[in-house]
Order: structure tokens, then sequence, then C-alpha cells
């Protein structure tokens, strides 16, 4: 991904050790959870936790290379239920803190099923196109064309727009998965749009994308 390619904060300190600032909470979490057997608890296993985030190359404008991150995750349950109750305590979350005029973006990225067939499919539209792409993009290109979808680059984003989406080619699994998330958001009360090409690049993600960004 391009978290660890480029954007890990790595440097050698004055005794000479490499050492790598953390970019995410998820592997960490993860780790713990292999290395203290976590995993033999009662499932689900839910947590939450706050702190400091480092990335390294170009942020993005109104971003700092050093950023806090607040995070919720459940381990152990796979239901779309799950998956809306995020949703709505993000936000709530906003909404207790003041932050109005938002907008909540969802879509499904598929799983290890049904995104390999749409990979191959995407990585064919931008082979098609590469001349038009910037140099990153087709880098992408051959390492994950998904991530072609996050190029903020105006001749990359026409270029990308005119490739088929995700949604068009989920398995059965999946697109209940999308129909039952959606149907939690509704119970919720909660408005949304369905975005087709939000997406998250890195391998561990698999069905629901969401974003809750600015209107406007």
């Amino acid at each position: 991904s391009d978290v660890v390619t480029k954007e890990m904060y790595t440097f050698t300190d004055k005794g000479g050790r490499s050492i790598t600032l953390r970019p995410e909470y998820t592997p960490s979490v993860v780790r713990a959870i292999i290395e203290h057997r976590l995993d033999l608890l009662p499932e689900p296993l839910r947590y939450y936790y706050m702190g400091p985030m480092f990335r390294y190359d170009k942020p993005q404008k109104g971003r700092y290379r050093q950023f806090h991150q607040v995070d919720v995750e459940v381990f152990g349950e796979k239901d779309a239920a799950i998956d809306a109750e995020l949703v709505e305590m993000a936000d709530r979350l906003l909404r207790e803190v003041g932050v109005a005029g938002t907008e909540t973006l969802i879509n499904s990225v598929g799983c290890r099923a049904c995104r390999p067939g749409y990979l191959r499919l995407l990585k064919e539209n931008a082979e098609a196109v590469k001349g038009r792409l910037c140099g990153d993009c087709r880098r992408k290109t051959e390492t994950n064309p998904l991530r072609i979808f996050d190029c903020k680059v105006e001749g990359c984003r026409e270029a990308a727009a005119a490739f088929p989406v995700v949604s068009d080619h989920l398995c059965a699994e999946c697109a209940a998965h999308f129909a039952a998330f959606r149907a939690g958001l509704d119970l919720y009360g909660l408005a949304y749009r369905v975005e087709p090409r939000l997406v998250r690049g890195i391998d561990y993600y698999t069905k629901t994308t969401f974003e809750i960004v600015a209107a406007g």
C-alpha cells in the first residue's frame, strides 16, 4: 500500500536504530490481539482508542504530518449492522461536538472473492488511458488500481470517471451485505449518498467503506 511504500515516517535515531512512527492503529491492535491471545475472549471484541499518528509523504491540504486519530473497531463480527452502528456512532459524535453541515458517503469495495475480477477489469481500463495519468497513477495501475480513484490530479479524475465501478461487480454476498448496511442506516434515520468511487486502497479493507465529509 501507499502507507508502506511512501507514507511511513521512518528515521534513524542517535543510537543508529531505525524508528518508524505509527501511521494508523489497526495493525498495532491486530498484533496485540494475536500476541496476547485476546481472540480467546468472548466475541465480538470491541475497542476504542485515540492518540497521535504520523504520515510522512505530502500531506493533503489542511492536514499535518502529525495528527490525532480516534478509532473504534469491532473484531469477530461480520454483520452489516455493525457497520451501520459505527457510522451512526461517528455521526452522533460529530453532532455532539457541534460539527454541522456534513454528508455521509458510502460504498462497498467487495471482498476477496469478487474484487480480484474487478481489479483486472479496472487495470485494463487504466492501461488504455495510461498516457493521460500522472506518474503516481501509472504506478498504481500496476500495484493497486483502486487507488487511482483517490488521485486529486484533474486529468486522472477525468479519466477515472469513465472507469467501471466496483458496485456493479459485487458478488451476491457483498451485494446483500451492502443492502443490509443501507437498511441499517435507514433504521437509524441517517441520510447518506452512495459514492461508487469511494475506495480504500489498503488490502485488509473489504465490503463497507464510508466517509463523513463537510458538505459543499
